[in-house]
């Protein structure tokens, strides 16, 4: 039963779970810019946590900050080659969610749905942020929805952007039969070994069938990234932020939201089924939705010209 509450959880994570289209065009993807080597720091939270961030073009001051916020499987340097289409023109903040990454808690109990969201405004009074927008990529989606309809009045949120997001529990889609025989196959914990198999399978379940076989180049790379992220997420920390998520329903939170708003979904994400995103939309008064019929779970893989269309929207 325990298990069965997790796996919704888990494909709230996994939109971001990769970088998007490289610097150098591979399969004839669109190339990003490059930028320059972020300032690395880190916030300790009131409980004792510890939140590594990386801040990006801290210089630019015309455009109003970015902050990504991840999915439960993701470490920032998976954000890498999504930062040069936002980071234009403005500070782009990046950070690993409590328990990840460069991110750590002194026991996974600390690890919960509300931490995470208060880990937002954290950031933002350690960086002097009262003005800032949010991009949230699945599960971090849910965060943000949270966020955005409950933050304080001292704070400025301008645009927020939900990608391949859920608003409550119940909606998934059919991938979760695949990922319930895969892990209760593992051992518990995995072997290194096991532990990397899995995440592969995971990983290229949430594509589509038709991008793997029509960019073969794209998909070695999109492998040798998850090997190299891979050695940054453990089993129990996977597990322990798919706990914070295993029940939720966000209806009521969404009807509260008044930032413009735009929602992308693909129609092929197996993970989070469209209905997710026009309901998603529906709920949210005044936003803006945007559905790719070939788009998978992790929409800017399968679709790079999506980060574009989340670059306008911002500079809005």
């Amino acid at each position: 039963m325990q298990l069965q509450l997790l796996l919704p959880a888990i494909f709230l994570g996994l939109t971001a779970a990769h970088s998007a289209p490289n610097i150098e065009p591979v399969d004839g993807k669109v190339a990003s810019r490059p930028v320059a080597k972020p300032i690395i720091g880190n916030v300790t939270t009131p409980d004792g946590s510890l939140l590594g961030f990386h801040l990006y073009n801290n210089t630019k001051k015309t455009g109003t900050p970015v902050i990504l916020i991840g999915g439960l499987f993701q470490v920032q340097d998976e954000w890498k080659d999504v930062v040069p289409y936002l980071a234009k023109d403005r500070p782009v903040l990046t950070y690993d969610h409590r328990g990840i990454g460069e991110s750590s808690v002194p026991n996974y109990s600390l690890v919960t749905m509300s931490t995470m969201v208060q880990d937002i405004q954290l950031l933002t009074q350690h960086l002097g942020w009262r003005r800032f927008n949010l991009v949230g990529i699945s599960m971090g989606a849910i965060i943000s929805q949270i966020f955005a309809a409950n933050y304080t009045k001292d704070l400025v949120l301008e645009h927020l952007v939900l990608i391949s997001s859920a608003y409550k529990t119940g909606n998934e889609g059919p991938l979760m039969t695949n990922v319930t025989q895969w892990i209760n196959e593992m051992s518990k914990p995995p072997g290194a070994e096991e532990w990397q198999t899995f995440q592969e399978k995971l990983f290229l379940a949430c594509l589509t069938p038709e991008y793997i076989r029509d960019h073969p180049k794209r998909i070695k790379v999109f492998l040798e990234q998850v090997r190299q992220t891979g050695r940054k997420r453990s089993f129990d920390a996977l597990m322990a932020q798919a706990s914070a998520f295993a029940r939720y329903d966000l209806t009521e939170d969404l009807k509260r939201i008044n930032v413009p708003t735009l929602v992308l979904h693909g129609g092929k994400d197996g993970g989070q089924p469209p209905q997710n995103g026009r309901d998603i939309h529906a709920l949210i008064p005044g936003s803006k939705y945007i559905e790719y019929p070939d788009g998978g779970h992790i929409l800017y893989e399968t679709i790079p010209e999506s980060l574009k269309v989340i670059a306008r929207f911002l500079d809005k």
